[in-house]
């Protein structure tokens, strides 16, 4: 909050996305740490999805279905979830919170727009259709006799959303020099 009481007292200094949106930034409240921290949700649609299993088809046909290697986990439901609630939009307010921020024109401080009808603007479906392959790229795959231990190994560079902590954190990836 230091740092934002200080750009708040010269505001000329703000990164250009204040200035283009026209807006300041806030200060860290216990709520917004919270509420940042209860968004790291990776698997929260897997695990309804697997309770949704559950409910519908009993715990031996679930395992059955999915693959829980290495551990057989407990995923009995507790007697106090209504199953039939499952299968209402519950993750409505997560979804939402987690797609991309779409700003529209009048976001857009006066000062910062341009014209409505230039050619430039991409069709949505055409955005839509490139962000849906946009999670990754050069894929390649590197054969066991240039590995030291003999394995051969699939990789790509996945394109992450910047998060804090960060994926790379949470996942305690670690190369030389870092």
């Amino acid at each position: 909050n230091a740092y934002i009481e200080e750009i708040l007292r010269t505001p000329d200094k703000l990164p250009i996305e204040f200035k283009i949106l026209d807006i300041l930034p806030g200060k860290w409240t216990p709520e917004v740490v919270v509420s940042r921290h209860q968004g790291l949700l990776q698997n929260v649609t897997e695990e309804l999805l697997i309770g949704r299993s559950v409910a519908k088809l009993g715990v031996k046909k679930t395992k059955d279905l999915h693959w829980f290697h290495p551990h057989d986990p407990d995923i009995e439901l507790d007697e106090s979830i209504d199953k039939e609630l499952l299968f209402d939009d519950i993750l409505y307010l997560y979804k939402a919170f987690r797609k991309p921020i779409d700003f529209q024109i009048d976001d857009v401080s006066p000062d910062y727009r341009i014209d409505r009808d230039v050619s430039t603007y991409k069709n949505p479906l055409e955005v839509v259709i490139e962000d849906k392959f946009s999670v990754g790229s050069n894929n390649w795959v590197t054969s066991g006799e240039l590995m030291a231990d003999g394995h051969t190994y699939m990789a790509c560079d996945p394109h992450r959303a910047v998060t804090v902590p960060s994926l790379r954190y949470m996942a305690h990836l670690v190369a030389p020099g870092w």
